[in-house]
């Protein structure tokens, strides 16, 4: 068995490989997909981060924050839902990250949220 770790959206038929798994919205595709799991995100940030930035108390506070952002998520617009509400907040893109490891690194580091 061979398992390939890669964060980029490759072309799995073509790379020859018979089952991945992937988080986020699904591409339109051919291949046959499954929903396997639902997983909270949540945005985090170090006790010296905040101590030195403040601690956000709502959504449209972290438009005042740093933020570390993962490329292949959603991107400078966090969108938040709770119970039928739901809003979207663009965040001040501090560094952009292209592997989830990265994004855990630089936050634990106090770079940003």
């Amino acid at each position: 068995m061979e398992v390939v770790l890669d964060d980029r959206q490759i072309d799995l038929v073509q790379e020859g490989i018979d089952v991945g798994l992937r988080m986020g919205k699904m591409l339109d595709s051919a291949l046959t997909v499954r929903r396997i799991g639902r997983c909270k995100r949540l945005v985090l940030g170090t006790p010296d981060y905040f101590e030195r930035a403040g601690t956000p108390a709502t959504p449209a506070d972290l438009s005042k924050h740093q933020a570390v952002v993962y490329l292949q998520g959603e991107g400078s617009i966090w969108s938040f839902r709770r119970d039928s509400s739901e809003a979207a907040v663009k965040v001040q893109t501090r560094l952009k990250v292209t592997a989830a490891e990265g994004v855990r690194a630089a936050v634990l580091a106090h770079v940003g949220l």
